[in-house]
C-alpha cells in the first residue's frame, strides 16, 4: 500500500483504472469507526476508491493555477509534473516546499495540490471589451467527449472543452455578460499537451549500425523452386505442399546433400523440429484435437445405443450411453496418468526403492542371525537356560 501511495505518475495517458482498485485488501476499511471515537487518530493519506477520479482532464504538461491553498496565485501559472491518482493531487515543476533549517541540503520537495484546487491555462485571448488587451484564460469548467479505446496505442482518448472560463470568453456569455451553461458543439476545445518524445543516446561502437541492422541476409529460394534438387515444381504443385523435411533428412541419412547449397539455413527444413512444441497456439490445438475425438466418441456411443434400444425409452439409453462413455473415461484418464507415470521414471523409482527396502530387511535379519547375547547380563534372557530368581 505504502508503495501504491508514493506512485506518481508522468504519463500524459490513461492505460488501465487500476488505480480504482482498492489497494488495502478485502478487509480494508476506509471509514474506521476508530475515527469517529478518537479524532486524533491518523488519517489514511489515500482517497476512497469512490472518490477517486477516473478521468482525468489535467495531466503532466499542461500549466495551471492555484487557486486554492496555502500556495494559491491567480498570478502565478505553473507546470504539472506528475500526477498521483491514488490521493487526486498533483506535483508542480519548479514549484517546491522551503527547505528545513536544520537539513538545507535536503533535496527540495514539489508542492502538492489537490485536483480540486486547479484551473487548466488556456493561453491568452483579447478582450472583448478592449481588443487591444491580452488575458490569460483559464478553464473553470471542463467538459469531455466519450471515451474510446485505442486498440493499436493501448490507451483511452477522449477530448476535453471549456465549458466556462476565467475571464468569460464571449462565446460563453449570457444575458448581461453572465456565465450561461453551453452544449459540447459550442464549446472551445482544449488541445492535450504534446507526447515527448523518447530520446535515445547517441550510438557507440557497441551498437549496431543502421546499415548493418537494414542489410539482407537472407533470400529464401523461390516458391516454386524445390530448394534441395532446385527442381522447377510444376504449375499445380506448391511449395509448401512438399514435405521437404522428411525429404532433407533421408539425404542427411543417405549422404545425399550434394546438390544442396550449403549457404541455405537448415531451419526451412526443419522448421517443424526446431519449433517450440510447447507454445500456447500449440498446445491449445491438442487439446481441441483431444476435446473434438472425445465428443465424437460420446457421439457414437449414443447413437449405438439409440439403435438397440432392446425396449428402454429414448431417454433411458442415452443416459446409459453417457454414464459409460463417463465411465470410459475415467479410465483412460487413469491409463493416461500412469503412463505419464511411467514416462517420467516413476516405475523405475517404485522398483530402485523396493530392492532398497529388500537390502535393508536382509541387512536387518543378518544382524539379528549374528547376534550373541552373554550368559547373566542384566535385561538380557537366553532361551533353553534356567536363571536363578533372587
Amino acid at each position: 500500500m505504502a508503495s501504491a501511495l508514493s506512485r506518481s505518475t508522468t504519463s500524459r495517458v490513461t492505460a488501465d483504472f487500476n488505480h480504482l482498485k482498492n489497494i488495502r485488501g478485502p478487509t480494508g476499511v476506509y471509514r474506521s469507526p476508530a475515527r469517529k471515537r478518537n479524532p486524533l487518530a491518523a488519517k489514511p493519506l489515500d482517497a476512497h476508491p469512490k472518490d477517486r477520479i477516473k478521468w482525468w482532464n489535467i495531466v503532466p504538461g499542461d500549466r495551471v493555477r492555484l487557486v486554492r491553498g496555502p500556495y494559491k496565485d491567480s498570478n502565478r501559472i505553473v507546470e504539472v509534473l506528475s500526477i498521483n491518482k491514488y490521493r487526486n493531487i498533483a506535483m508542480f515543476k519548479d514549484l517546491s516546499y522551503p527547505k528545513k533549517k536544520n537539513d538545507p541540503d535536503a533535496p527540495a520537495m514539489p508542492v502538492q495540490a489537490h485536483y480540486s484546487n486547479l484551473q487548466l491555462y488556456m493561453g491568452k485571448r483579447s478582450s472583448h471589451q478592449n481588443p487591444t488587451l491580452t488575458l490569460g484564460v483559464f478553464a473553470t469548467r471542463i467538459h469531455m467527449t466519450n471515451p474510446r479505446y485505442d486498440i493499436r496505442q493501448q490507451r483511452w482518448m477522449w477530448d476535453r472543452y471549456a465549458a466556462a472560463t476565467s475571464p468569460i470568453l464571449p462565446g460563453l456569455q449570457g444575458e448581461g455578460g453572465r456565465r450561461r451553461r453551453v452544449t459540447l458543439s459550442e464549446a472551445e476545445s482544449i488541445p492535450w499537451p504534446e507526447i515527448p518524445r523518447k530520446q535515445y543516446p547517441p550510438a557507440n561502437l557497441h551498437d549496431t549500425s543502421k546499415n548493418a541492422v537494414n542489410t539482407v541476409t537472407w533470400k529464401p529460394m523461390p516458391p516454386n523452386v524445390n530448394p534441395l534438387t532446385r527442381e522447377i515444381l510444376p504449375p499445380d504443385v506448391s511449395a509448401t505442399s512438399v514435405n521437404f523435411e522428411e525429404t532433407y533428412i533421408q539425404a542427411l541419412l543417405q549422404n545425399r546433400l550434394s546438390n544442396l547449397s550449403p549457404s541455405l539455413p537448415m531451419e526451412i527444413y526443419l522448421h517443424e523440429e526446431l519449433s517450440n512444441p510447447h507454445s500456447r497456439a500449440k498446445k491449445q490445438k491438442r487439446w481441441q484435437v483431444r476435446m473434438k475425438a472425445k465428443e465424437e466418441e460420446r457421439s457414437e456411443m449414443i447413437r449405438k445405443e439409440m439403435l438397440d434400444l432392446r425396449g428402454r425409452k429414448r431417454a433411458v439409453a442415452r443416459r446409459e450411453a453417457i454414464f459409460r462413455w463417463n465411465a470410459k473415461m475415467k479410465h483412460d484418464g487413469k491409463e493416461a496418468r500412469y503412463r505419464r507415470w511411467v514416462q517420467r521414471g516413476g516405475l523405475e523409482r517404485t522398483s530402485k526403492r523396493s530392492i532398497r527396502k529388500a537390502r535393508k530387511g536382509e541387512r536387518r535379519l543378518r544382524r539379528l542371525r549374528n547376534l550373541v547375547l552373554q550368559v547373566g547380563t542384566k535385561n538380557q534372557v537366553v532361551p533353553g537356560v534356567e536363571t536363578k530368581t533372587n
